[in-house]
Order: C-alpha cells, then structure tokens, then sequence
C-alpha cells in the first residue's frame, strides 16, 4: 500500500514523543494514523509561505510541544473529539517578517476563503499523488493536476475550520494557525474563536 509521507516534516514533528519512540522503527504505521489531506495540507502551507514551521518539538523557545499534531485519545488537551485525535488538525507555529499566523489569516481573509463557496472551487475528489516527485514543488504540481490556475488558493483548498487562538495576546493576533479537515458540509472555511 502506498501512503503519503510529509515532504517538509519529519515524522518525529507530528505525533508525541512517546508514539515516535515506540514506532520510530515503523514509522509507516505513524504516518497511517493521519488523513493524507491534512499532511497534504501542511506541505503545501509551509512551500506558501517558505518559512520554516514547527509542529511538535521538545524545545522551541523553552516550550515543549507534543500534541500540536495527532493526540491520544485520553489526551485533556483540547476537545473530546478534537480533529487532532483523527489526525485531522495541525497546530502550525510560524514567525518572521513576512509570515505569522495572524498574517497568514488575514491572507485567507483578503483571498476569500472565508466567503461562501470558497470550497466549491475545487474537485479534489480525483487527485492521485502517485507520480508525484518530492523534488518538485507539491503546489504546482497539484495546480498542474487539477488545473488551477489560481495557486494562492491551493494550500487551503482541504481545510474546512481554523481556530482563531490568541492566548496570552493583548492585540488578539493568532498565537499560532490551527487547521483541521474535518467533517463539513460549508462551502467556506469556518472560523471558530477559542
């Protein structure tokens, strides 16, 4: 069975540490715990943006991160039936001059992904990775496939909800971009304020 593999992210960045050292001598059977369209999606952000992206690590900034990609189902982080514990969310942190997560929110906003029918502008439902080369770039080559023309688009094509979080944030700017791909049936990308 082929499975897709994360082109700028490394197993060991999505899942908590205790998975990784459990599995790390199968990590076929970890990359199976996520919805191809979630690693799909954070691939095709971080060639957007071009900046690097952490996910999960053990010292970013002196905080330690183990559930911003797949949680346990017992996790008390989060929701009881958050999209992370299907390996549906991602929690992205990103800083520069040009990208934060609140840059790259109002980029959706000013492109129109939060518009009605913003999700009606793709038919997914056919794209096949098969002969998909890593060394080329994922977002044009999905433009290639499935002919759009529009790229700015293409990175957030699957995500259905991102939470607006601004913990500790006087500006109410988004302390990092969460994205899931769950379940919906809105033609727009829904924002929820946590």
């Amino acid at each position: 069975m082929e499975i897709y593999t994360c082109k700028h992210f490394k197993i060991n960045e999505l899942v908590p540490y205790d998975y990784y050292e459990k599995y790390k001598d199968q990590e076929w059977k970890l990359w199976m715990m996520f919805d191809d369209r979630a690693l799909i999606t954070i691939d095709l952000i971080r060639e957007f943006i071009d900046i690097p992206i952490i996910i999960n690590s053990q010292n970013y900034h002196g905080s330690k991160f183990d559930l911003s990609g797949v949680r346990p189902e017992n996790a008390n982080t989060g929701a009881m039936f958050s999209q992370h514990k299907f390996g549906r969310a991602f929690d992205l942190k990103f800083y520069s001059d040009k990208w934060t997560p609140e840059k790259l929110r109002l980029y959706m906003k000013e492109i129109g992904c939060f518009n009605e029918g913003f999700r009606n502008n793709f038919n997914y439902s056919f794209l096949d990775l098969k002969d998909y080369n890593k060394k080329d770039r994922l977002i044009d080559y999905i433009s290639n496939k499935l002919n759009i023309q529009t790229i700015e688009f293409i990175p957030f094509m699957f995500i259905t909800r991102i939470e607006w979080a601004y913990y500790n944030n006087p500006n109410k700017e988004m302390s990092w971009f969460h994205l899931d791909i769950g379940n919906s049936i809105s033609s727009k990308i829904e924002i929820i304020f946590t």
